[in-house]
């Protein structure tokens, strides 16, 4: 199953939820202006230093449906190296949806190094990598009003045949997971802002 491809022209996604995640996160980050907190001040993109705070936002958003995962390398002693969320297989950060091991393909293409394995994570263990509790909520709201309420049926929407049955199982564990995953004990929906 391939939800992602690469290129020298940068990342494809081959599903309309794919496609409709990255251009959220262009949106939230071109469209929006300037966001507060790090990025403000750093300049950093989702791909360059805030993909943290786009995992976490995502995690908000699905209701903790996915969780984070890190993308480790091999050659800098299997510290990671990109942050994204990841459920059943399915990878989503700010370039859409991968499987993990697209995810880890994209890390070796982009970086130029080998060995990137996904493995999970817990939020802020990277001193290298800014967290910004905050900033996720409030991109997770963003991402609920630009893509709707998470529901695990979005995976799904305009699927081409050859993906839907992999997809399907996917929505089903996620929604059996979480029955109507609307925020978790320990990150509830974030409020408007």
């Amino acid at each position: 199953m391939r939800l992602q491809t690469l290129s020298a022209a940068g990342v494809r996604n081959l599903t309309p939820f794919g496609s409709a995640l990255r251009a959220a996160a262009r949106q939230l980050l071109e469209a929006r202006g300037p966001l507060p907190g790090f990025l403000a001040c750093t300049g950093h993109g989702f791909q360059d230093g805030g993909c943290q705070v786009f995992a976490q936002a995502v995690h908000i958003w699905s209701g903790g449906a996915f969780r984070p995962m890190a993308a480790c390398a091999a050659q800098r002693g299997g510290r990671p190296q990109h942050i994204f969320v990841g459920a059943c297989g399915v990878a989503l950060d700010s370039d859409g949806m991968a499987t993990c091991a697209e995810m880890c393909a994209k890390m070796t293409y982009f970086e130029g190094q080998l060995g990137f394995s996904a493995a999970p994570y817990e939020w802020g263990a990277s001193e290298a990598i800014p967290i910004d509790p905050a900033e996720s909520a409030l991109l997770a709201a963003l991402l609920k009003e630009g893509l709707g309420p998470f529901a695990p049926g979005l995976l799904l929407r305009g699927v081409q045949p050859r993906l839907l049955g992999h997809l399907q199982r996917v929505a089903e564990s996620l929604h059996k997971a979480g029955d109507g995953v609307a925020g978790t004990e320990d990150h509830p929906p974030p409020r408007r802002p």
